[in-house]
C-alpha cells in the first residue's frame, strides 16, 4: 500500500512540474507576442507618423513657391 502511494506522489508531482513548464513556456510565448505587436505598433505610428510630417512640411514649401 505505501508502494503505491509513493508512487501516486511520484507521478503526482510529475504532473505538477510538466505543467509548470507548460505554463512557463505558455507565458513566455504570450509575453514575447504582446512585446513583438507593441513594437511593431510603435514603429508603425511612428513610421505614419514621419509620413505624414514629411508630406505636410512639402506640402507647405510647394504653396509658398
Amino acid at each position: 500500500m505505501e508502494t503505491v502511494s509513493i508512487r501516486k506522489k511520484a507521478n503526482e508531482t510529475i504532473i505538477i512540474q510538466n505543467s509548470k513548464r507548460v505554463f512557463k513556456h505558455l507565458l513566455t510565448t504570450i509575453i514575447g507576442i504582446y512585446c513583438l505587436f507593441n513594437l511593431l505598433g510603435i514603429s508603425l505610428i511612428d513610421i505614419t507618423y514621419k509620413f505624414f510630417l514629411n508630406m505636410t512640411i512639402i506640402y507647405f514649401i510647394e504653396e509658398r513657391e
